[in-house]
């Protein structure tokens, strides 16, 4: 998925200024995007797995009041996880046979477009509700917001995010604070 930026490596050697920075509304010069969130589904597979039995625990906790109303992935990518998520509480927890009285709510939430749109599309597919919303792991007044204008409190939801953090902009910190090595 980063053969675009792989293939400019010589040209950044070497100094030179290979794309100048998107445009709001223009794809990503460095990486195919799309290819870019299936490649990470799939090698998320065995983590979702691994994380099973926490969920499984969970969502069998009683009483049922008491659980979150919503599962949130932040940084949702293709949507896989959170099909997952839907799956193994509807077939192997309390919560799942329960669903017609305490339903579940999902949620999706990408800063990227394209992910939204592969998860749009692969939750519909897998016959999954889901919100989906974008949204920033660093902008977390803006993320209540978003859930807000759908009914959701931010602070009912379970947030679970398997999502590395790339291609990010450093904007915390005390810069009279000296960094040590």
């Amino acid at each position: 998925s980063y053969l675009p930026l792989l293939a400019s490596l010589p040209a950044l050697y070497r100094g030179e200024r290979v794309v100048a920075q998107p445009v709001d509304g223009t794809a990503e010069w460095h990486v195919n995007r799309r290819l870019n969130v299936a490649a990470s589904a799939a090698a998320h597979r065995r983590y979702f797995a691994d994380a099973d039995e926490i969920f499984v625990e969970l969502f069998d906790r009683e009483p049922l009041d008491d659980q979150p109303r919503f599962v949130a992935d932040m940084g949702c990518g293709d949507g896989s996880w959170l099909i997952h998520l839907h799956r193994l509480v509807g077939e192997r927890t309390l919560r799942g046979r329960h669903l017609d009285t305490h339903p579940l709510g999902i949620v999706g939430i990408d800063l990227n477009p394209a992910a939204l749109d592969a998860a749009r599309a692969n939750l519909a597919d897998a016959e999954v509700p889901a919100t989906l919303i974008p949204g920033d792991v660093a902008d977390p007044d803006a993320l209540a917001a978003a859930l807000a204008a759908h009914g959701l409190a931010i602070c009912d939801g379970l947030h679970v995010r398997a999502f590395i953090d790339h291609d990010r902009d450093y904007v915390g910190g005390d810069p009279a604070v000296a960094v040590t090595g």
